[in-house]
């Protein structure tokens, strides 16, 4: 999934007192995923914001900006649904557009993964 590290060496988050704001390139870059950031400003849901997965331990992005990555990726077919659970895969398609967009290799982690690599 998509973690804060990411977004953090992209430049797309910052973080400020613990919390994720995206700045004006953040906000560029979230409307080339058909995302307005400032809708998600007035919400009353935090706008950005560090979030543990409890399964994987690892922080990803939450709030608002989260949700709304998560219903684009999803819309876009990057990521499917596991029956039955809360779980998403990634799919082929969303490996590519993850590398393209993100500089994610996919194949990479999962083989770092399956090696018992950080």
């Amino acid at each position: 999934m998509l973690s804060e590290t990411n977004c953090l060496q992209r430049d797309v988050l910052r973080t400020a007192r613990g919390y994720v704001l995206a700045y004006a390139w953040g906000e560029r870059f979230l409307r080339t995923l058909d995302i307005d950031a400032a809708p998600l400003r007035a919400m009353r849901r935090s706008f950005a914001r560090k979030c543990l997965d409890w399964t994987e331990r690892h922080h990803h992005v939450g709030g608002a900006v989260g949700a709304a990555l998560l219903s684009s990726f999803r819309n876009r077919k990057w990521l499917a649904p596991l029956r039955g659970t809360r779980a998403v895969r990634l799919t082929l398609e969303g490996e590519r557009a993850f590398e393209r967009v993100f500089g994610i290799n996919a194949r990479r982690l999962r083989s770092q993964s399956a090696l018992g690599l950080p």
